[in-house]
């Protein structure tokens, strides 16, 4: 500002000073003998036509100067305008990092595919600073979305035309107005304005792209995303989607590893582990917990008659069963050959027999062979045998000879029949 002054200021005072030199002049010229000499006035008229000319060039100056002063000052807002984006975008970039670092080391630490999709939401609400974020993984074997993780909203439904571009064509899509398309009604019918979404690709040999899910972030007021939020979105995503699917392959093989081919029920390796568990927190709980095992009556028979693939089937069909007839936090397990397992946490010998009583019931009135067989339904039977902790055996070992025992009890005594220890 000071030096704006000054030369704003130096024409105007030349300026002044001519004006002054002028009227001095002017008034004084016939009282004044000096002044009326040529020389004098053609030295006065210099004089002040130097000193307009010297205010009118300053006064071009100044502008010139202004101008300049005014440029530079635009230049210099401008340049520090890109520097602080740049230092937003580096910082932005270095949080996404961090972010996927954190990702790396969830999955190293637990391997478990539902932590690491948490972590990976948690982390895009961060970075785009949002509230409702949306993930779901997709099997393309099955051609389905299998998991779902939704964080800030509930049910949220992104349509078959966009899961089409996003999943079958691998596009990341931004809207910012979604009100004004007749495609995101339901959205916009729940309270969303903008969204933006982008597909989990993972690489596949030759180097192209292959969905196995989405990551959706969506605003309830209407927001303005970027190219450069797309993106970094599009980079986690991508990044994240490694992590997805080692956590998916992961999960596939130690699923492989604890249940058995055939039925898809626990295996007997991982029923001891499950059981010694359950043992140790009926100790500590002071609940008793039942134990069933259970024996499929002439099943050999059946095998000879029909054949091992229609044998086969009988197995998945009680094992279906099983299941069915069995609360969630039961544990059902295949023992071995035609012997199935089913621990009942929290549960007295009436409880037990209970259940017990209702699979014999389930499986004898069950049709095997009625579907995939050119003969009539073959009518089969289970017996099983019933043992309570810490009633009739103080470990898991004792636990599972007595329930052996009853069932070769049943099993001497008649068949299709359920035989508790005690």
């Amino acid at each position: 500002m000071r030096s704006r002054f000054l030369i704003v200021g130096l024409p105007v005072l030349l300026g002044v000073l001519a004006a002054g030199i002028f009227c001095y002049f002017l008034f004084n010229i016939e009282t004044n003998e000096a002044l009326q000499q040529p020389a004098v006035i053609a030295a006065l008229i210099s004089i002040i036509f130097l000193l307009v000319l010297v205010s009118f060039l300053s006064a071009l100056g100044a502008r010139r100067i202004f101008a300049l002063l005014d440029r530079e000052t635009l230049l210099m807002r401008r340049r520090l305008e890109t520097l602080e984006r740049r230092i937003t975008i580096d910082e932005v970039q270095t949080k996404v990092m961090h972010r996927v670092n954190d990702l790396h080391e969830t999955f190293f630490v637990s391997r478990d595919l539902n932590v690491v999709l948490n972590q990976a939401v948690s982390a895009i609400k961060s970075i785009l600073e949002v509230k409702t974020i949306l993930m779901q993984l997709y099997s393309d074997e099955e051609n389905r979305f299998f998991m779902r993780i939704e964080e800030g909203g509930e049910d949220i439904e992104l349509g078959n035309e966009l899961i089409t571009e996003v999943i079958h064509h691998g596009k990341s899509t931004m809207v910012n107005n979604l009100d004004s398309y007749d495609r995101y009604r339901p959205l916009t019918a729940d309270g969303y304005r903008s969204l933006i979404v982008a597909p989990l690709n993972r690489i596949q040999p030759g180097g192209s792209r292959k969905s196995i899910g989405l990551i959706a972030a969506l605003t309830s007021e209407r927001r303005d995303f970027t190219s450069y939020e797309l993106d970094l979105l599009s980079t986690f995503s991508s990044q994240a989607a490694v992590l997805i699917e080692n956590a998916r392959l992961y999960k596939r093989v130690e699923n492989l590893a604890i249940h058995d081919g055939l039925t898809n029920l626990f295996n007997y390796r991982h029923f001891q582990e499950v059981l010694d568990r359950d043992i140790r927190k009926a100790q500590k709980s002071g609940f008793p917990l039942s134990l069933v095992i259970i024996d499929i009556d002439d099943f050999k028979k059946y095998n000879d008659t029909f054949g091992h693939p229609e044998g086969d089937e009988v197995l998945r069909n009680v094992a279906e069963i099983l299941l069915d007839n069995t609360r969630g936090k039961d544990f059902v397990a295949r023992y071995g050959g035609e012997e199935f397992v089913v621990v009942l946490p929290e549960t007295s010998r009436s409880g037990a027999m209970t259940v017990a009583q209702t699979i014999r019931q389930k499986v004898e009135s069950f049709p095997f062979g009625s579907q995939n067989s050119a003969h009539p339904p073959v009518r089969l039977s289970i017996t099983a045998g019933l043992a309570v902790f810490p009633d009739d055996a103080n470990s898991a070992k004792d636990l599972i000879v007595t329930a052996d025992e009853a069932l070769y009890q049943g099993k001497r005594t008649g068949k299709n029949q359920v035989i508790s220890a005690a």
